[in-house]
């Protein structure tokens, strides 16, 4: 077994485990590094995104229903600035996962679903809403990438 640690331009054909330590700056930067797992020819594989603590305190629900209320600047298609305003409320992390593999799994359960907003524009791609969402991430993907979901 090969385990990766991202390094650019690497060519290396039998990974089988990519692990991304803290939040990349897009959902793109994530997806290409993973994308370096299992190559080859009906090959598999894993890859790991391990985030920061403090990913799950960024209130991405206030920042979409602000974004609703005002213009936004845009550059080109992509905002100009996403400024996710850190939640004051403790149950909001709780609830969105940031107790999910804890030790001693208390929190292990499965998670109530609470729709977490997209904003496809947002200059993250939607990384937050990934790291945040109580539904299959490969769910959140197909609708950042707007590909189908495999029957």
């Amino acid at each position: 077994m090969t385990c990766f640690w991202i390094c650019q331009g690497c060519n290396i054909p039998d990974i089988d485990i990519v692990v991304q330590w803290k939040l990349p700056s897009t959902v793109s930067s994530f997806v290409q590094r993973a994308g370096r797992v299992a190559r080859g020819y009906g090959g598999s594989g894993l890859a790991v995104l391990l985030v920061e603590k403090s990913a799950y305190d960024v209130d991405i629900t206030a920042a979409a229903n602000q974004a609703k209320k005002s213009t936004t600047k845009r550059k080109g298609n992509v905002h100009e600035a996403t400024k996710y305003p850190k939640s004051k409320d403790k149950t909001y992390a709780i609830s969105h996962g940031v107790l999910r593999g804890a030790f001693g799994g208390a929190s292990d359960g499965i998670p109530v679903h609470i729709e977490v907003p997209l904003d496809l524009l947002s200059l993250d791609e939607g990384l937050y809403t990934l790291v945040q969402t109580t539904e299959c991430r490969r769910k959140v993907l197909q609708m950042i990438y707007g590909n189908e979901m495999p029957g």
